[in-house]
């Protein structure tokens, strides 16, 4: 009892813009998955205003929602340059999938501009995370889609690519 109606009265103030920047993601859990289950049951405007508010704080998850709502036009307007902003500062915190589609939208040059050394950095990043986790899937596909890039490009260009994946770093509450 105490927790859902604390979990409402953080849900208002988020809403609200009322919820300071500084706690931590853990705090918001609850209404990321209010998000979820307004997503699921097709109430888009619903979960896209508890994602905005969200991923404004920096809430990796949420960046990588909105990011993919943008991409698909679903509660958002078909916005690719929306939508590669959101999993840009996801996947500057290390989220894998934003990574990846970050990654693709590099290669494809859809939503910002092609760079196909960055598209490898990033596909890079999602393999190695993905190895440490053990996601086999998304380490399947992030290093597929970097041999892929790799035919694209110079030795140099690929130098380049291993060098910014050495030295990458990720951010926290990026976006914010």
């Amino acid at each position: 009892m105490v927790n859902a109606a604390l979990r409402k009265m953080m849900l208002a103030l988020l809403v609200a813009g009322l919820v300071p920047a500084r706690l931590t993601q853990d705090a918001y859990a609850g209404v990321y998955e209010d998000g979820l289950d307004a997503y699921r049951s097709g109430n888009y405007p619903k979960a896209l205003t508890l994602w905005r508010r969200l991923a404004a704080l920096g809430h990796a998850d949420a960046q990588f929602q909105l990011g993919y709502m943008y991409a698909r036009g679903k509660g958002a307007p078909h916005d690719e340059i929306e939508s590669a902003m959101w999993y840009f500062y996801a996947a500057e915190q290390g989220d894998l999938y934003s990574q990846v589609h970050l990654g693709l939208y590099y290669q494809q040059g859809e939503g910002i501009p092609e760079e196909l050394v960055q598209a490898y950095k990033w596909f890079g990043l999602a393999a190695k995370g993905a190895k440490a986790e053990g996601d086999r899937e998304v380490w399947q596909d992030a290093s597929r889609l970097q041999r892929d890039t790799a035919t694209r490009l110079s030795k140099d260009q690929i130098e380049e690519g291993e060098r910014l994946i050495r030295t990458w770093r990720p951010k926290s509450d990026a976006g914010k």
